[in-house]
């Protein structure tokens, strides 16, 4: 019907792109742009606190992949 919508997830594992997939072998065609993850909006807080900040990231590739798309340099300290 042409409805716009986003596909909320508080799960900070998968990046939108391999949920899309993971939803995408179940049916569900949704495109990657429409998904948006619990990783995302921390950085985006991150970022809106700090730009281009330093972050000791303990994650999954869906919250290093967040924090590096969002600007954020991850260290080991």
């Amino acid at each position: 019907s042409g409805a716009e919508y986003l596909v909320l997830t508080n799960n900070p594992i998968y990046t939108p792109g391999d949920l899309a997939y993971r939803l995408r072998n179940a049916g569900l065609p949704v495109p990657q742009e429409r998904i948006f993850t619990s990783a995302m909006a921390t950085a985006a807080f991150l970022k809106s606190q700090r730009p281009r900040g330093t972050v000791f990231a303990v994650g999954e590739s869906g919250l290093t992949t967040a924090l590096h798309e969002a600007g954020l340099i991850i260290t080991d300290h």
